[in-house]
């Protein structure tokens, strides 16, 4: 607001000087009006300068500064108050355009509603939504945005969580099911028990890691910064040397050079190349956040761009992640019922795809889950439980095999199994295998012209990582033409891959679930949590969250990255020929100072209004983004 006024009233004062000046009237007081004018726009822009210079820092206010002063030296008042005018309205203009993207971003914070329907002692009642606590019931009828984070506890309904996710399509929520602030109750009245408050919500914790994102510069951005630092203190000498030697040698008045130099200092004030990275990253940052991908830094924007290598996680990444029991094989005189009763009650304490799905098959068939006791979880194999005082291996062939369970009888029907792309567990005791338990998973349907994408149109190559069997794994990549596998991996193997791609292709993205993969995902140059939307330890892990599990997304944010590069590029190229342009006209002398500030103010508004294009991103799958 200061700077509005600043402007109004600066610019109130230089028509009615250049009226006085035309209609030939009073010089006293056209000179009263430049002097005020100059003051009221050069007394904030001259304090700021001395505050650098006193920190032995030589910004674009000191040059200002200079230039005004020396026009006033010469004699060149008109010249000094309109240098700082347009100066001002420069410095407004480039503020109220950066906004923009910081706007664009605070605005997800006003999907939330700003008030909630608690039910509290038996009767309804509406809160300020920063009023409502963990663990009190919201009301949500339909139409309504949800308010708070939680988990839905009564009803069901189709919800729109596209503000967060990113995801086009509603997702129906039933009782269990976790909902967002700020997704949209389409059709259904439900009850939610609040899981964070207000200010920790989802949505929130978004607009603040993208915040902090901004202060994780890009290397772009710190060379800018350095090559600043060098460069004002070069352009200030060089101006002098200008000012003081072709007088000095006869070869022209030193009032002429003078100015020449003032023109030159102000038209090599670096804005636009300063101004011209970090508003880029900060529209990269907003847009991928508005559509459901939060990138945790500028310096990945910038990687993203030029890594060659995408690793995927399968299970749970490539795959829905919800596999399916299709075979029960029981061995050894036990029963179908028994294998999977026994290997449903160990694997009730997993949390792997593989396992819920067993626990769920055996739920189906109502099979008794009997209360197992010892339970040992082993890191990437499976798990060890006594069931009845009798000890049972379930999960991969390897785990009985290091336990010295015989696994020669079930070599070749695990054979036959893979080759179909099934995966196999293993229920055993120390003395034999007691059967097999084969899973299918299925493929998400975007995995195939994703992948494809990438190949064709991001130039990656792309490799799968996954602890499942060869044959499976050879089977699903098959499927969606990827260029290399590697199977049969444990969490340790997967970082020494991540580790040697990167070595070999100087940087490697890794995609996975965000948990599973998360040592695998840190390894990598930039890691990829999916489906993290909700899921702590994907948001504070990964370098990018995928707040949803659409697989579009990945395309997507490296296209995102690329604009972003482009348009820096553009940027500081279109900077520096400006640049180059008017310093050979203000040494020629066919440059004046408003002339100068008019240039650079035009250069800088270019390169941010070029950076602000970046919001308008949105993901199409299997075609050129931008």
């Amino acid at each position: 607001m200061a700077a509005i006024i600043r402007i109004a009233v600066s610019g109130a004062l230089l028509l009615i000087a250049f009226t006085i000046k035309l209609l030939r009237l009073d010089e006293a007081l056209f000179m009263w009006a430049l002097i005020t004018a100059t003051l009221i726009c050069g007394a904030p822009i001259a304090i700021e300068a001395a505050r650098a210079v006193l920190r032995l820092r030589f910004n674009v206010q000191a040059l200002m500064t200079v230039a005004a002063v020396g026009a006033i030296a010469i004699g060149e008042f008109s010249e000094a108050a309109v240098v700082l005018f347009l100066f001002v309205v420069a410095e407004l203009l480039e503020e109220m355009s950066a906004q923009r993207a910081r706007d664009a971003l605070h605005q997800l914070l006003k999907l939330a509603p700003n008030e909630a329907t608690v039910k509290r002692d038996g009767e309804e009642a509406r809160v300020n939504v920063d009023d409502v606590r963990v663990g009190d019931i919201v009301v949500v009828k339909p139409g309504e945005r949800i308010p708070i984070d939680g988990i839905v506890i009564s009803g069901q309904a189709n919800v729109n969580q596209a503000p967060i996710t990113g995801e086009h399509a509603p997702v129906i929520k039933t009782v269990g099911s976790k909902v967002f602030a700020g997704s949209i109750n389409v059709d259904g009245a439900i009850q939610i028990r609040a899981t964070h408050t207000a200010s920790e919500s989802t949505i929130a914790r978004m607009v603040k890691l993208v915040e902090q994102a901004e202060s994780r510069r890009s290397t772009a951005e710190k060379f800018v910064d350095k090559f600043a630092s060098y460069y004002t203190p070069t352009v200030i000498a060089m101006a002098a040397c200008i000012a003081i030697l072709p007088a000095a040698f006869g070869y022209g008045a030193f009032e002429t050079w003078l100015y020449r130099a003032l023109t030159l200092l102000v038209i090599s004030c670096p804005c636009a190349l300063v101004i011209s990275t970090p508003v880029a990253i900060v529209c990269s940052l907003t847009a991928a956040a508005k559509n459901g991908v939060l990138i945790k830094g500028g310096i990945y924007v910038e990687q993203l761009a030029g890594i060659k290598v995408v690793a995927f996680d399968k299970t749970g990444t490539l795959t829905t992640g919800e596999p399916q029991v299709t075979d029960v094989i029981p061995m050894n005189d036990h029963t179908e019922e028994e294998v999977l009763s026994i290997a449903g009650a160990l694997e009730s304490m997993s949390k792997h795809p593989l396992a819920q799905a067993i626990v769920k098959e055996a739920k189906r068939r109502s099979l008794n889950i009997k209360r197992m006791s010892e339970f040992k979880a082993v890191h990437g194999l499976g798990v060890i439980g006594k069931i009845d005082g009798a000890e049972y291996f379930v999960g991969h062939i390897e785990l009985l095999r290091q336990h010295n369970v015989p696994i020669d009888e079930v070599a070749r029907i695990i054979e036959e199994l893979n080759s179909e792309g099934k995966s196999t567990v293993l229920l055993g005791t120390r003395e034999h295998v007691c059967g097999i338990i084969a899973l299918s998973d299925t493929l998400r349907s975007d995995a195939a012209s994703v992948i494809e994408h990438l190949r064709r149109h991001c130039n990656k190559r792309v490799i799968m990582l996954t602890g499942d069997s060869a044959v499976v794994a050879k089977a699903v990549a098959a499927k969606l033409n990827i260029d290399d596998v590697r199977a049969e991996l444990m969490p340790e193997d997967k970082v020494g891959i991540i580790q040697k791609l990167t070595d070999e292709y100087g940087g490697t993205i890794m995609v996975g679930d965000g948990i599973n993969d998360a040592p695998a995902i840190a390894a990598a140059t930039v890691g990829i949590a999916m489906g993290a939307v909700g899921t702590d330890i994907a948001l504070e892990a990964a370098h990018v969250a995928l707040m949803g599990d659409e697989l579009e997304k990945i395309p997507f944010t490296i296209h995102l990255s690329k604009k972003a590069a482009k348009i820096v590029h553009f940027n500081a190229a279109f900077s520096i020929l400006m640049k180059a342009l008017f310093v050979l006209l203000a040494i020629a002398g066919f440059a004046t100072l408003w002339m100068a500030v008019a240039a650079d103010m035009g250069t800088s508004l270019i390169a941010t209004a070029n950076s602000l294009w970046l919001l308008r991103a949105k993901p199409l799958v299997a075609r050129q983004i931008f």
